[in-house]
């Protein structure tokens, strides 16, 4: 499959949202300039026709999106193979007309640009590559798991032919324009690739990967200017799904990132990562160069399902416990959304790995050079690579896992990261050593979320020393995926009061079971089974209390069903019905009226989250976990240090202390010579180019 590079850079796309996208890699500075800047509509009302890309949140197949597209007059230039995204030509108008379309959805083909590789060796740290022995992997290598016959997708600006990959290259695509997947003309995806899986054969095993024995896949979308668009990216995610199978690609390395303007549930790209994940591949993603500032996330590592990563300093060392956090390692919670990100940290600060001499950052970069074969850098970027280099290692010994299995052992048997906050080291310090024997654990990943709440019926005589009983009823119609659906802490409120028209003289409260509720795909049969029948098979009961000296209490009419509903489908609606039920009265209040809500209720554009109320539900919620046992005990509990973060020490003196004290922001840390010189000079950190 050849794809022309297109520039995406138009004036409408640089009229919606001027946002660079960018490789994620090296150093503090990179992305503290960087930014999204909103300008009026009225600024495009003259452009002319531009690329987009055009998705159906509600309907997403290509087929109909193209339609639609067609519909209003635009231009379709190709498919871009995940989950229904279309690149297309269109005017302001047929954007406009496109977006009143219930569910489409129109992203600009924003332009992603690397300027500089700005790669170099921080003069006060000696470069290393400890990291294998700082995540457990070279315990591994000496029970014979290397990654062999796991495939990692690379999506990234190629991969040289390197002896370290000796034949390992099993496969690629180039969509830069360039036509060689093989060769890697800028030089940041072979430096990612020799952390994944670099044999160390150039430098005598001193300069090994995480996973010397994995195959890898490139699948470049930039060349020699390091310069491509979203499109092309997305692109790049549907190949990688298409070819998932026949290349046993299991992995998907993306050492790349955006600001994001958006919430995941109307991204493109993180749609595309979603479909990948969905599609049996773990979607291994950076968090980002600007930290240490919260809400800093980038695309597509802002998605809850993907594992995003963060860098921490190993100081050239192997003992995780004396690590410490870089100051440039992106922090949560993600905007506009608010998830909990990052997921874990890994070595990202001047570590070595594989340079190509013919590339644009080797030329450019002399001071960075490790020899003539290796190059050292800094930034989330490495530490995603080695990552999914942990990753291969852990299905090659675990074949069956899932995605979300893989997500599950790593989260559980990290080690206590170096600050302790889920918004800077998520879960803690990668240990694939302990991942990889952390057999029965799981992770169920819901992602849509709606709270509800809806009146029930009135007009009930209650006697105390009734049982009375409640449920809901659920469908999910038409065509859709597989889904678990579940509520947090759903429940029946009644008022009453001891005559018909007399005031309040108290409340029951029926709490109801949650689930979780499996929901095949395309069925619209209801669930839970058999609840309409029986009040036995109702998801819960409370005896009436005596609020009215032994007389009967009245219903007021204000009954209420309320919950948070919690889908592992994002986008594809539920009807509700809820029922309240008391078998010692003459009449009841029957089931509801039905109720249709959206498991996933997107936040709103330029909308930020308070540090104190991101949402927990996903990784972060016990109730997710099972098989889980506290660190340091034989507790079957489901849960581990740090699962129930609450957001609440989130303080002042949150920020002190060894990982965050006032020496990382001192004088000699941020003085004038850490930014001059070849290391940070204007060239090598413009713009605001670095993710």
């Amino acid at each position: 499959m050849m794809r022309g590079k297109r520039d995406g850079n138009t004036d409408a796309s640089r009229s919606w949202h001027s946002v660079r996208l960018s490789f994620a890699i090296v150093a503090a500075a990179s992305m503290t300039a960087a930014g999204v800047v909103f300008t009026s509509p009225s600024a495009y009302a003259d452009a002319p026709s531009s690329s987009y890309v055009v998705l159906d949140l509600s309907n997403p197949v290509a087929s109909v999106v193209t339609q639609a597209i067609q519909l209003v007059g635009g231009t379709v230039v190709e498919s871009l193979g995940a989950d229904g995204e279309i690149e297309a030509t269109l005017t302001r108008s047929e954007v406009v007309l496109l977006g009143m379309l219930p569910g489409v959805e129109v992203v600009p083909n924003i332009t992603i640009s690397l300027q500089s590789a700005g790669f170099s060796a921080d003069a006060s740290q000696t470069p290393a590559a400890v990291f294998a022995q700082q995540t457990g992997a070279t315990q591994l290598w000496a029970k014979k798991d290397t990654g062999q016959g796991v495939h990692v997708a690379v999506l990234d600006t190629g991969i040289s032919p390197l002896p370290d990959f000796a034949g390992r290259l099993v496969g690629g695509v180039d969509l830069s324009g360039e036509g060689n997947p093989f060769e890697d003309s800028y030089g940041h995806g072979t430096f990612v690739a020799g952390l994944i899986a670099g044999s160390g054969s150039s430098s005598g095993g001193q300069y090994t990967g995480e996973a010397p024995g994995a195959g890898l896949v490139s699948v470049k979308v930039a060349g020699a200017s390091g310069s491509t668009n979203l499109a092309t990216v997305i692109a790049g995610v549907g190949w990688t799904i298409a070819h998932a199978k026949s290349l046993n690609i299991r992995v998907l390395n993306m050492s790349l990132g955006f600001v994001p303007w958006e919430s995941t549930s109307l991204n493109p790209l993180d749609q595309a990562v979603q479909q990948a994940w969905e599609s049996d591949i773990v979607v291994v993603t950076s968090a980002g160069n600007a930290g240490p500032f919260n809400g800093t996330i980038l695309s597509p590592g802002d998605d809850p399902y993907v594992i995003t990563i963060g860098a921490l300093n190993d100081l050239g060392q192997t003992n995780p416990a004396l690590d410490t956090m870089t100051t440039f390692s992106s922090s949560g919670p993600t905007t506009p959304d608010g998830f909990y990100k990052p997921d874990l940290v890994a070595s990202g600060k001047s570590v070595i790995s594989l340079a190509d001499p013919s590339s644009t950052i080797y030329d450019q970069n002399p001071s960075a050079r490790v020899g003539s074969d290796n190059f050292v850098g800094s930034g989330t970027s490495f530490s995603t690579a080695i990552t999914s280099g942990a990753v291969a290692l852990d299905l090659e010994m675990n074949p069956k896992d899932t995605p979300d299995d893989a997500k599950a052992r790593l989260l559980a048997t990290a080690l206590p990261g170096p600050s302790g906050n889920p918004f800077v080291d998520g879960h803690g310090d990668l240990d694939i050593a302990a991942a990889v024997l952390n057999n029965g654990v799981r992770l169920t990943q819901p992602y849509g979320y709606l709270g509800i709440s809806g009146p029930m019926q009135n007009g009930m005589l209650i006697n105390p020393g009734d049982t009375l009983s409640a449920g809901y009823a659920m469908t999910m119609p038409g065509k859709h995926a597989s889904a678990t659906v579940r509520f947090v802490q759903p429940g029946v409120t009644v008022p009453v009061s001891c005559t018909k028209s007399g005031s309040l003289a108290g409340q029951i409260v029926i709490n109801l079971a949650s689930g979780p509720y499996q929901i095949s795909s395309n069925n619209s049969s209801v669930v839970p089974t058999s609840q309409q029948s029986s009040p036995s098979s109702f998801q819960g009961s409370a005896t009436a209390p005596n609020l009215c000296s032994g007389v009967p209490m009245y219903d007021t009419g204000g009954a209420t069903f309320t919950g948070q509903v919690l889908s592992t489908d994002p986008l594809d609606r539920l009807n509700l019905q809820f029922h309240f039920l008391d078998p010692g009265s003459t009449s009841n209040a029957g089931w509801s009226p039905t109720a249709t809500v959206n498991p996933f209720s997107p936040v709103g554009q330029e909308t930020t989250v308070g540090l104190s109320t991101p949402w927990g539900a996903s990784t972060w919620d016990a109730s997710n976990w099972s098989g889980l046992k506290s660190q340091g005990t034989t507790s079957s509990s489901p849960t581990v240090s740090g699962l129930d973060w609450s957001g609440s020490a989130w303080n002042g003196s949150a920020w002190n202390g060894s990982a965050w004290n006032g020496s990382a922001w001192n004088g000699s840390a941020w003085n004038g010579s850490a930014w001059n010189g070849s290391a940070w000079n204007g060239s090598a950190w413009n713009g605001a180019e670095w993710g």
